[in-house]
C-alpha cells in the first residue's frame, strides 16, 4: 500500500488550450482547458512549475520555491527517470495530440522513439506521430539497426 499522507498541491493549467495531458511527468492528469485545476502530488507540482512556467501554475507556491521545498521536489523525483515515464501503451487520438503543445508532442514523440523531422508544421508532425503509433515497432533493440525518420 502507498503513502496515504502523500502531499499534494493544486495545479492551474495556463497554457491557453482545450484540453491538455500531462504526458511529460506520468500523472495521468488531463486539464480540461486554461485555468482548469487539479491536484498531483507537491514533489511532481514543483518540478512542473520550474520547468513549464508558461503551462503550470503551482497554487499557493510563491514565484521561487524556498530551498526546502525544492530539495524535497528533486529527492522525489531523483528516482524517477521522465522519459521511461512518459513512454506507455496509451495511444494517444489526434485530439489528443491537438491538445498538447508542439513541445510536447515532440518530446512525447522522442520518448516513445518517434523520430519526426524538426521542420514539420503543427498539422503534419501530429499527422507523423499518429502513423508512427500505428506503425509496428521492433522490439530487438539492435543498435545498428537504421531508424527511419518520419
Amino acid at each position: 500500500m502507498g503513502d496515504e499522507t502523500e502531499k499534494t498541491a493544486v495545479v492551474e493549467l495556463v497554457l491557453d488550450v482545450d484540453r491538455h495531458a500531462d504526458l511529460i511527468y506520468a500523472t495521468g492528469v488531463v486539464w480540461s482547458g486554461k485555468g482548469d485545476l487539479k491536484r498531483v502530488p507537491a514533489a511532481i507540482a514543483v518540478l512542473m512549475h520550474r520547468n513549464h512556467p508558461d503551462v503550470y501554475l503551482v497554487h499557493g507556491a510563491t514565484e521561487r520555491p524556498g530551498a526546502e521545498v525544492v530539495k524535497e521536489a528533486e529527492s522525489a523525483a531523483a528516482g524517477l527517470d521522465v522519459v521511461k515515464l512518459s513512454v506507455n501503451s496509451q495511444d494517444l487520438t489526434a485530439e489528443d495530440l491537438a491538445g498538447m503543445p508542439d513541445e510536447d508532442v515532440r518530446a512525447e514523440a522522442q520518448a516513445r522513439g518517434y523520430k519526426l523531422h524538426p521542420r514539420l508544421n503543427p498539422e503534419n508532425m501530429r499527422a507523423a506521430f499518429l502513423a508512427a503509433q500505428n506503425t509496428p515497432q521492433d522490439t530487438s533493440s539492435n543498435p545498428h539497426e537504421e531508424t527511419r525518420v518520419l
